[in-house]
């Protein structure tokens, strides 16, 4: 398996394409490629939650995981109801505008960057990107079996 690119928070697999074009040729679900990227999301979710700056306690609640087949998805600021394995916050919060510059930052208004969501990604890398490589290896190891 090729090495990650840690480049921008961001984990790139070379041949990932190809390897969910083998599993739909070999009629296999691509759900469990969804579930890791949901996986290893709701894992750095839950770091986020602990790292997000807290006033009102309304940014740490908005924060949550969701997956498609290509990627795993951490979000903060709006909180509907579309995963499946939505998990309601302690305090509905449903939208937070701030979240954006809390996290970036607005030099033009004197707030200082608080990257809590980057942060939550780096701490919590070695738990979600096992399990992750664990599921990427079980996928291709199915491709290979039917591939002739």
């Amino acid at each position: 398996m090729p090495l990650p690119d840690y480049g921008q928070g961001t984990v790139r697999i070379e041949g990932a394409r190809e390897l969910r074009a083998a599993l739909r040729k070999a009629g296999e679900s691509l759900d469990d490629l969804k579930e890791a990227h949901r996986a290893a999301a709701e894992v750095v979710a839950r770091y986020g939650s602990r790292f997000a700056p807290v006033r009102s306690g309304n940014l740490m609640n908005s924060i949550r995981a969701s997956a498609t087949v290509t990627a795993g998805i951490v979000r903060a600021g709006w909180n509907y109801k579309r995963a499946a394995s939505y998990i309601p916050p302690p305090r509905p919060v449903k939208y937070v505008p701030y979240a954006g510059v809390i996290h970036w930052g607005a030099p033009t208004r004197h707030i200082k960057e608080q990257p809590f969501l980057s942060q939550a990604g780096q701490e919590s890398e070695p738990i979600w990107l096992k399990h992750y490589y664990d599921t990427l290896e079980e996928a291709l190891d199915t491709a290979r079996a039917v591939r002739p």
